[in-house]
C-alpha cells in the first residue's frame, strides 16, 4: 500500500520534486566524476608519476568530503521545501488515520525512489563526463591518449553510494522529527498562511544605500592597491570585510530605494508593475541575508573558475625550461655567518675548500663521481655590508636608470631599500656551458643584467638597451647585455634583474666589505637517466656529507629535474581540477537555494494570485508578473557577484596573470558558458515550477 501510495504521489508532485531531482542528479554526477581520476591512471604510459595520480586522487577525495556536506544540505533543504509544500496532505492522511510513522515511510519511499533514479542517471553522466576528463588530464599532461578505453571507477562507485546512503538517512530522521512534531491542525492550517509583505523606508534605504557604496568603493580600492599578491596583507583583509558589509548593505537597502526610484515612472502604474517589483522587493527585503551569502558564494566560485586554471597553467606550462638541470641543490642562507656559529668541521672544511661545496663533497664521497657527470657552483652576493649599516646599491638605485614604471607585481617582492644580487662571471658562463649554452663576453666595466622573471623584463630590457649605469663601490660599470639562465631548477621564474659582473670585482667588493655572501646554488648533472639509481646515490651522498659536516653545508635539500617535474604536473592537475569542482559545485548549491528559496516564496504567496484572478486580472499577465520577478530574484545576486569577480579579475590580471602571460579570456568565456546553463538553467526550471505551481491554484 504504501509503495503504491508513494508512486502515485511522485508522479503527481514530478514538479515539486524537478529541483530536488537535477541537484541530486548534478550531485552525484560530478561526484562520481571527480573520485574517478586515480582509475584514468591505466590510459596514460607515465609510470614514474604514479604518485601524480595518487596524490591528486587524495586531495580530491579530502574536498569531496565538503562536496558530500554541501550535498546533503541542498538534499535537506529541498526536501523541507517539499514537505512544508505538503503540510496539507499529510495532515489529511493523518486525519484519516495513517500513523506517523506510515506518513514518514511513504515520504522515504518517494525519496528513495526519485534518489535511485538521480543515482543511476547521475552515475551514468557521471562516467560519461569522467571520460571527458580523461581526455583533459591527457591534455594537462601534454600527451595523447594511444590506446583509449572506457574506464569505470567501482571505488568512485562506492563512495558516491555510500555518500548517497548517509544522505538519506539523515534526510529520513529529519522527515520522522518535523513531521512527528507538527500537530494536525498545523499541518492542515500551513496552506493559509501567507508571508507578510515587508518595505523598508525610502530615505533610511537610500542613506544606506550611499553608505554601501562608499564601502564598496574603499573595498576596490584597498584590492587594487593590494594587487590580491599578499593575501596576509592587512589591506587584503581590509578589502575582504568591507566588500562583506559594502554587499550586505547593499543587499538590505537595494530594494527599498529601486521602489522609490521605479514608483515615480509612469511605467510603475501600468499592468501589473506595482505588483511585481513590490513581490520582489518583499522578498529581497526578507532574504537580504541569504541573497548576500548566495552573491559572496557566487562571487568567490566565479573568481576561482574563471582564474584558478589560467594561473595553474601559467604556472607550470615552463616546467621543462625552469629546470634545466639534472639536480639543484640550493642554499639560501648566509651560510658564512651560520659555519661560524656552529664551528666544527663544517667551517674548517669551508675555509679550507674555500667555500667550494663540490669539492667539499668529494672528500666525503668519493663515489660522488661516479654518477656525477658534471657539477658548476653558482654564488651569489648581496651588494651591501655585513653590518647592514655601511654604503649598499638598492633595486631604488638600479631602477633609476629605467624609464618603465615599475609594476605592482615587481614592487610587491622588492622594495627601494632591497639590495642587489650580483655573481661571478666565470661561475654564470659555466652554469650556462653546462645546459649548451654559449656563455657571456665582458669588458672589465662592463656587466649583464640576468633575468627570468616576467614582469621584470621591460626593465631588464630598458637596462640593457639604454646601457645604463652602475654605480658602486667605487667602480662605474655599464650594462652591455641581458641574458635569461635560471640559477636553479625552480617552479617559476626567480632571477631578477641579477647583476654579472667579473669575478675580479666581485672579489674585491666582498673583500671590502661591500658586498656580502648571501646563497649558494649546486647545480649538476647526472652520467645516467636511472632516477631510482640517482636518488639512491643522492640519498647516500647526502649522509655521508651531514656525518662529515653538518646539515647545513655543503649538501642541504636537492631538488631532482623528475622532482620538479612531478610537482609541477601535480600543482596544475590539483589546481586545475579543484577550480573546476569548486566553481562548479558552489554554483550549483547557491543555485538551487535560490531556486528553492524562490519556490518557497510562490508557494506562500499563492493566495495573492488567487485574488488577482478574482478581481478579472488575465492569467497571461499573471504569468508574466511571475517570469519577471523569478528573472529579478535570480540576478540581483548575480549582477552585484558578476561586478566583484569583474573587479577582482581585473586587479588580478593588472598584477600577476598578464605578467606571467595568461589571458584570462577563454576561463571567463568558459565561465560565462557554465553560468548560461546551470544558473540559467535552475531559473528556467524554476520559472516552470512556479507557472505550475500558480496555474494549479488558480484552476481550483
Amino acid at each position: 500500500m504504501y509503495l503504491k501510495l508513494a508512486l502515485r504521489n511522485v508522479r503527481k508532485s514530478l514538479g515539486d520534486y524537478a529541483i530536488y531531482f537535477i541537484t541530486l542528479f548534478a550531485g552525484v554526477a560530478v561526484f562520481y566524476a571527480f573520485n574517478s581520476i586515480e582509475a584514468q591512471q591505466i590510459l596514460f604510459d607515465i609510470q614514474q608519476d604514479d604518485d601524480v595520480f595518487k596524490s591528486v586522487s587524495e586531495f580530491m577525495g579530502l574536498f569531496s568530503y565538503v562536496v558530500a556536506f554541501v550535498l546533503g544540505f541542498l538534499v535537506i533543504y529541498a526536501n523541507g521545501f517539499i514537505v512544508r509544500r505538503r503540510h496539507r496532505e499529510f495532515g489529511t492522511y493523518l486525519t484519516l488515520g495513517m500513523s506517523t510513522r506510515g506518513v514518514t515511510l511513504v515520504m522515504l519511499i518517494e525519496t528513495l525512489l526519485i534518489g535511485l533514479v538521480a543515482l543511476v542517471l547521475g552515475i551514468a553522466a557521471g562516467f560519461l563526463l569522467s571520460q571527458l576528463l580523461s581526455f583533459a588530464t591527457a591534455k594537462l599532461l601534454g600527451t595523447i591518449i594511444q590506446h583509449y578505453q572506457f574506464v569505470f571507477s567501482m571505488g568512485a562507485l562506492k563512495n558516491t553510494v555510500l555518500c548517497l546512503g548517509i544522505i538519506f538517512a539523515v534526510v529520513a530522521l529529519f522527515n520522522v522529527v518535523i513531521i512527528g512534531r507538527t500537530s494536525i491542525i498545523k499541518l492542515l492550517d500551513n496552506a493559509s498562511r501567507q508571508q507578510r509583505v515587508i518595505m523598508r523606508n525610502p530615505i533610511a534605504s537610500a542613506i544606506v544605500f550611499v553608505v554601501s557604496i562608499a564601502i564598496l568603493a574603499f573595498a576596490y580600492n584597498r584590492l587594487a592597491e593590494n594587487g590580491l599578491l599578499m593575501l596576509d596583507d592587512p589591506k587584503f583583509m581590509q578589502a575582504t570585510i568591507a566588500m562583506l558589509i559594502g554587499t550586505l548593505l547593499l543587499f538590505w537597502s537595494a530594494a527599498g530605494i529601486v521602489i522609490a526610484i521605479v514608483s515615480r515612472l509612469k511605467a510603475y502604474h501600468r499592468g501589473l508593475t506595482a505588483f511585481t517589483m513590490r513581490q520582489v522587493a518583499s522578498r529581497i527585503n526578507t532574504a537580504f541575508v541569504s541573497l548576500w551569502a548566495i552573491s559572496v558564494i557566487l562571487f568567490f566560485a566565479m573568481t576561482v573558475f574563471s582564474t584558478g586554471m589560467g594561473i595553474a597553467d601559467a604556472l607550470t606550462s615552463n616546467a621543462e625550461k625552469l629546470t634545466p638541470y639534472d639536480c639543484s641543490a640550493p642554499l639560501f642562507q648566509r651560510i658564512d655567518q651560520t659555519l661560524e656559529e656552529e664551528g666544527g668541521n663544517a667551517l674548517a672544511a669551508y675555509q679550507s675548500n674555500e667555500g667550494d661545496r663540490v669539492a667539499a663533497i668529494r672528500l666525503a664521497d668519493p663515489d660522488w663521481d661516479t654518477y656525477v657527470r658534471e657539477a658548476v657552483q653558482l654564488d651569489s652576493y648581496l651588494l651591501v655590508s655585513k653590518s647592514g649599516e655601511g654604503a649598499a646599491y638598492t633595486y631604488d638605485d638600479l631602477l633609476s636608470n629605467s624609464n618603465v614604471p615599475m609594476s605592482e607585481a615587481l614592487a610587491s617582492i622588492t622594495n627601494n631599500e632591497t639590495p642587489v644580487t650580483m655573481q661571478k662571471l666565470s661561475q654564470y658562463n659555466a652554469t650556462m656551458r653546462m645546459i649548451g649554452q654559449t656563455g657571456l663576453t665582458l669588458g672589465h666595466d662592463e656587466v649583464a643584467i640576468a633575468n627570468t622573471i616576467d614582469f621584470a623584463q621591460a626593465q631588464a630590457d630598458d637596462l640593457v638597451s639604454s646601457h645604463a649605469h652602475v654605480s658602486y663601490g667605487g667602480y662605474e660599470l655599464t650594462v652591455a647585455c641581458g641574458t635569461s639562465v635560471e640559477e636553479s631548477n625552480t617552479a617559476m621564474g626567480s632571477v631578477g634583474l641579477v647583476i654579472i659582473a667579473n669575478d675580479d670585482i666581485v672579489d674585491e667588493l666582498a673583500a671590502n666589505d661591500q658586498a656580502i655572501y648571501s646563497s649558494s646554488y649546486l647545480n649538476f648533472m647526472f652520467v645516467t637517466n636511472d632516477a631510482d639509481a640517482n636518488d639512491q646515490a643522492l640519498s647516500r651522498t647526502s649522509q655521508r656529507c651531514e656525518d662529515a659536516y653538518s646539515e647545513s653545508w655543503p649538501l642541504e635539500a636537492t631538488l631532482t629535474q623528475q622532482e620538479m617535474l612531478s610537482q609541477a604536473l601535480f600543482l596544475r592537475m590539483l589546481v586545475t581540477y579543484l577550480a573546476v569542482y569548486i566553481g562548479f559545485v558552489f554554483l550549483i548549491a547557491v543555485t538551487a537555494l535560490l531556486a528553492i528559496r524562490q519556490l518557497s516564496d510562490v508557494s506562500v504567496s499563492l493566495p495573492r494570485y488567487c485574488t488577482l484572478s478574482r478581481i478579472g486580472t488575465d492569467e497571461h499577465d499573471i504569468q508574466r508578473s511571475l517570469r519577471h520577478q523569478v528573472e529579478l530574484y535570480f540576478l540581483a545576486p548575480l549582477v552585484v557577484a558578476i561586478c566583484h569577480t569583474a573587479w577582482s579579475i581585473n586587479v588580478m590580471n593588472g598584477s600577476l596573470t598578464a605578467a606571467l602571460g595568461v589571458n584570462p579570456a577563454n576561463s571567463i568565456a568558459l565561465t560565462a558558458v557554465l553560468m548560461t546553463i546551470i544558473y540559467g538553467g535552475y531559473m528556467l526550471i524554476t520559472y516552470l515550477v512556479s507557472k505550475r505551481l500558480v496555474k494549479a491554484t488558480l484552476a481550483r
